[in-house]
């Protein structure tokens, strides 16, 4: 493989992670038109135990039916990437670690792997598929800072 050949495939690589993190960030701060635009048209995503959603206007009932409806907080981590790229498709792995607080004061965390396939459209690299598969999670409760006072608390040392 030329030079040329492996940069290119490292920028591949580089633009699918940015792909998958900014599926995370949509996701937190419910940017679900910018979430929508991250798959094409024909894509499908499944959640294990939530269901299958297809093209646009399912990914659409997933952000907005499931995501909006359950969640008023999560942050999503996404680490441990694999991803072979194979011209303009790929597929990658990912582990998750996610928390997200519903509104009556409950917390869940879960751990879990996304197995994905993408497709470079106009240049621009989208998921073709995800699927998640839950494979740990935990409920507790939690509490909102409280941005105001959060400055007025003394630290340590």
């Amino acid at each position: 493989m030329s030079l040329e050949q492996r940069v290119q495939r490292l920028e591949h690589r580089e633009a699918i992670k940015q792909l998958r993190y900014e599926y995370g960030l949509c996701i937190d701060h419910q940017r679900f038109d910018d979430f929508v635009d991250l798959f094409t048209t024909d894509a499908t995503c499944t959640y294990a135990g939530v269901g299958t959603f297809e093209g646009h206007d399912g990914l659409r009932e997933l952000a907005e039916d499931f995501i909006a409806a359950n969640f008023v907080y999560s942050c999503h981590l996404f680490h441990h990437p694999t991803i072979d790229v194979d011209g303009d498709t790929a597929t990658g792995t990912w582990l998750l670690e996610a928390l997200m607080a519903y509104d009556d004061g409950r917390m869940e965390w879960r751990q879990g792997r996304y197995t994905d396939a993408y497709r470079l459209v106009d240049g621009d690299w989208k998921f073709a598929s995800i699927t998640l598969e839950s494979e740990a999670q935990g409920y507790d409760e939690y509490e909102l800072v409280d941005h105001d006072a959060y400055g007025q608390i003394p630290r340590i040392g």
